[in-house]
C-alpha cells in the first residue's frame, strides 16, 4: 500500500486506466516477467525498493523476440533504427500501421518488463497511421520527414486530450488543453505518437521513480537502474520499445540515462531545440535552464531529429529559440581532442577508466591529437550550479508534491537551504558568466576541436543508490555552459563477463549540435579500426 492512504483511490484509478489501454492478449504471463511483483495489480505500491533488491538481473532487450507476441516481421521492424524505418516507409517496403503496430507491441512487452510508460494510447497512434497510409496511397508522397515514424515523449511534453503527470499525484487529471510546441512540429513532420515516459518524482533526481507508476528498470540488467530524469525514455529505447525518443536536460538528465542503457542522446544548446508548451519543475527558473533533445540506438538517428526539427524552423513558434538552420559540417579527418579524465570530484571507476583508456589508444592508432583537458576547476562551476538549482528553497517542489508524501531517497537530494535573495540569485549569474568566461578563453588558448568526458564516474546502479552525489557532476557543468553535448556508448565488460556500456560524452562549443555529431562519427569510426588500420582506411571504406 501507499505511504498516504488517502490517495489510493485516486493512484488505484490512473493505474487501471493505464493497464486497460494494453490490450488483453498483449499482456504477457506474469511468470515470464523480471517484475518482482503481479504486474496487473494496481493497487500495489511499485516504487519501493524493498521489491527491488533481490530483482534478477535480467537482460531484455531483445525480450520482444522471445515472448512471441511480435511477428518475425514486426521484430525485423523494431530492430532496425529510425533511419530504416523512415527508407522503407518511403519506398513503400513497410506501411506506417505496419510500423506503428510492431512498435506498440514492443513498447507493451517493454512495459510489462521495465515499467517505463506513464501514458499509452495505441488506438490513437494508429487511427494517425491509418491517415498517413491513406495520403501515401493517394498521392504517392509522405506527410514529411518523419512520415510514419513512432516517437515516444517524456511525459514533460504535452499531448492534446493526454494528461501530463510528471510523477506528481497532484497532478493526475491535468489533462493537457494543447500541444507543446514541439509536439506540433513532429506531427506535422508526420510523426505517429503513441506513449510518454516514466520520469523520477520533481524530475530532480538520478533515477526514475514516483508514486503513480513506480520504478523503472534498465533493460539491460534489470537489477540496476536506468538513471533519470529520462530513464522511462532510456528504458523504453533500449528495449525497442521505440525507435526515436525524446528527452530533457538540466544537469544530465539525457545523457546519465543513454550512458546506463547504452543508447545515444544529444544535450542540445539552449534555444534549439523548441521546449515552450512543456510542463517542468520550477517552471521560470532560468539561470540554468532545462533543454530537449533526441534519444536513440544510433547516432545517425539524433542527425535526422536534428535535421526535422530545424527544418520547421522553430524559432517563429517558440521565442526562446534561436534561428538557426540546420548545418551540414566537413569535419576533419584528424582531431585534436581534449579528454578530461577527471573532474576530481569524483574520480572515475575502475570501469570508466578502463573505457576511458581504450577509446583514447584507439583515437590516438586512429591519426586523431590527444591533450589532457584542465580546465577551470569543474568543481567551482558546481557550486554554482547547485545554489541556482536551489534557490528558491524547494518552495516549487513542495507545491507541486503537497500532501503527497517524497519518495524515500530523493529528501535528501532535495535538502531546504536559505531561500536565495534576487540580489544574490543576481551575483550567482554574474559568477556563472565569469566561469563562462574563463572556460571558453581556455577552450581557444587549447584549440581542441572537441571534448571527451565520462558521462558519470560509474556504471548503472543498483535500485535506490542511483540518486547518489557526483551522478551528475560530470555533466551538469555543461548545463552551466551551454555547451553542445553527445553521449554514446563505449562497451566493456564488468564482473563475471556481463556485457555493459560506459558512457562517454562529446562536448563542443554553444550551438555546435551538427559539429558534436560529427565529430562523434569520426571517433566511432576510429574504434572500429582494426590493428594496423588508420583514418586513411576508414575513408578508404566509406569511398567504397
Amino acid at each position: 500500500m501507499t505511504r498516504f492512504p488517502s490517495s489510493q483511490p485516486l493512484l488505484t484509478q490512473k493505474r487501471l486506466a493505464q493497464l486497460s489501454q494494453i490490450p488483453p492478449d498483449w499482456l504477457l504471463p506474469q511468470s515470464s516477467l523480471p517484475l518482482p511483483f503481479d504486474f496487473t495489480d494496481v493497487t500495489h505500491d511499485h516504487s519501493a525498493v524493498a521489491d527491488f533488491t533481490s530483482t534478477p538481473a535480467w537482460d531484455v532487450r531483445r525480450f520482444f523476440e522471445k515472448c512471441g507476441l511480435l511477428t518475425e516481421k514486426e521484430c525485423e521492424i523494431v530492430s532496425v533504427d529510425a533511419f530504416v524505418a523512415l527508407e522503407n516507409m518511403r519506398n513503400g517496403d513497410w506501411t506506417a500501421v505496419e510500423v506503428t503496430t510492431a512498435y506498440c507491441k514492443s513498447a507493451a512487452v517493454a512495459q510489462q518488463t521495465t515499467t517505463c510508460l506513464t501514458e499509452i494510447f495505441f488506438d490513437r497512434a494508429l487511427s494517425r497511421a491509418h491517415d498517413l497510409d491513406d495520403h501515401f496511397r493517394r498521392t504517392g508522397k509522405t506527410m514529411g520527414p518523419l512520415h510514419g515514424l513512432p516517437i515516444s515523449l517524456k511525459d514533460q511534453f504535452n499531448i492534446t486530450g493526454i494528461d501530463t503527470t510528471m510523477g506528481y499525484v497532484k497532478w493526475i487529471g491535468q489533462i493537457a488543453s494543447q500541444n507543446s510546441t514541439l509536439v506540433d512540429i513532429l506531427l506535422e513532420s508526420g510523426a505517429v505518437l503513441y506513449v510518454k515516459t516514466n520520469v523520477p518524482q520533481t524530475l530532480m533526481f538520478g533515477e526514475t521513480v514516483n508514486n503513480i507508476f513506480g520504478r523503472t528498470l534498465n533493460p539491460l540488467n534489470t537489477s540496476l537502474s536506468p538513471g533519470g530524469s529520462s530513464g522511462g525514455e532510456a528504458a523504453l529505447l533500449a528495449a525497442h520499445g521505440s525507435p526515436l525518443g525524446v528527452g530533457t536536460d538540466i544537469g544530465g538528465s539525457i545523457r546519465v540515462p543513454s550512458g546506463f542503457c547504452g543508447l545515444y542522446g544529444l544535450k542540445p544548446s539552449h534555444g534549439r531545440i523548441p521546449y515552450y508548451g512543456a510542463a517542468n519543475s520550477c517552471m521560470g527558473q532560468e539561470s540554468v535552464p532545462s533543454v530537449a533533445g533526441p534519444m536513440a540506438r544510433s547516432l545517425r538517428d539524433l542527425k535526422l531529429f536534428l535535421r526535422a526539427v530545424c527544418g520547421a524552423m522553430p524559432w517563429r513558434r517558440d521565442p526562446q529559440c534561436v534561428e538557426l538552420a540546420f548545418r551540414d559540417f566537413v569535419i576533419p579527418r584528424r582531431l585534436r581532442i581534449g579528454v578530461l579524465s577527471t573532474n576530481s570530484i569524483e574520480p572515475p571507476s575502475p570501469e570508466v577508466r578502463a573505457a576511458m583508456s581504450r577509446l583514447v589508444a584507439s583515437l590516438r592508432h586512429a591519426g586523431h591529437e590527444i591533450v589532457e583537458w584542465s580546465p577551470p576547476p569543474h568543481l567551482s562551476g558546481l557550486e554554482i550550479v547547485c545554489k541556482m538549482y536551489t534557490a528558491d528553497a524547494g518552495e516549487d517542489i513542495r507545491a507541486s508534491l503537497h500532501p503527497e508524501d517524497i519518495v524515500p531517497g530523493i529528501h535528501g537530494h532535495h535538502p531546504s537551504p536559505k531561500r536565495t535573495s534576487v540580489y544574490e540569485l543576481w551575483q550567482l549569474h554574474r559568477q556563472r558568466d565569469e566561469y563562462a568566461h574563463r572556460y571558453l578563453g581556455y577552450w581557444n588558448e587549447m584549440g581542441v576541436d572537441c571534448v571527451l568526458s565520462p558521462v558519470t564516474s560509474h556504471t548503472a546502479m543498483k535500485h535506490g543508490h542511483s540518486g547518489a552525489e557526483g551522478t551528475a557532476s560530470y555533466t551538469a557543468i555543461f548545463n552551466l555552459l551551454g555547451y553542445a553535448s553527445c553521449c554514446f556508448p563505449v562497451r566493456t565488460v564488468g564482473e563475471g563477463g556481463r556485457e555493459g556500456t560506459v558512457g562517454v560524452e562529446c562536448v563542443g562549443r554553444r550551438f555546435a549540435e551538427e559539429w558534436v555529431l560529427g565529430c562523434v562519427e569520426r571517433i566511432e569510426e576510429a574504434m572500429s579500426l582494426k590493428v594496423g588500420e588508420g583514418v586513411d582506411r576508414v575513408d578508404e571504406r566509406m569511398d567504397a
